[in-house]
């Protein structure tokens, strides 16, 4: 069965690129913009993408290892009983007025998808929370000219989150560093 990847592989990248030790060459850049396209026009081809995602993060040493820190968390804090609630992500209208805000659209012409409402529409097929953080966060960051400044304003949330549930954990590995 066609999935799309696995979101804390998605969130990690995001949370990766974000870290100020992190830089992406052009060729990096132009990889994640290929991939946002992948994801936006074959969301479901999951195997594929993430394969040529865990082919850029790890020719990126700084950047493996930030995504491997933030994937680990992610993981943790997505099986418990708080990780279903997806409060601490940004809303696809936060995504948007930061792209348009800071003048992050690329010239490329990618124009985002229409604002939409988290949860069911009337009219609509309802979409799963995976295709929504998808298509509304991660695909317009991905496409945008500078994904590493736009995740950079958009999960101080989640990092909040993840260090409050790694403080509060037992069961975090102490070669774990800080997540903010």
């Amino acid at each position: 069965m066609r999935q799309p990847p696995a979101l804390p592989t998605l969130l990690a990248l995001l949370l990766a690129i974000r870290d100020p030790d992190v830089t992406l060459n052009s060729d990096e850049q132009e990889e994640l913009f290929i991939i946002g396209e992948q994801l936006e026009l074959d969301p479901d081809d999951g195997a594929t993408i993430e394969a040529e995602l865990m082919s850029v993060i790890q020719s990126n040493p700084k950047l493996n290892e930030r995504f491997t820190k933030y994937q680990t968390a992610l993981i943790r804090f997505l099986a418990t009983e708080n990780g279903g609630n997806l409060d601490y992500l940004p809303t696809s209208e936060e995504v948007l007025k930061t792209l348009q805000s800071s003048e992050f659209l690329t010239i490329l012409g990618y124009k985002p998808p229409p604002i939409e409402q988290r949860g069911f529409q009337p009219g609509n097929t309802p979409r799963s929370q995976s295709q929504i953080i998808i298509n509304d966060i991660v695909v317009p960051i991905l496409k945008s000219d500078n994904p590493p400044k736009v995740s950079k304003s958009l999960f101080q949330r989640l990092l909040e989150k993840l260090s409050q549930f790694s403080a509060d954990s037992d069961t975090q590995p102490p070669t774990l560093p800080p997540l903010i």
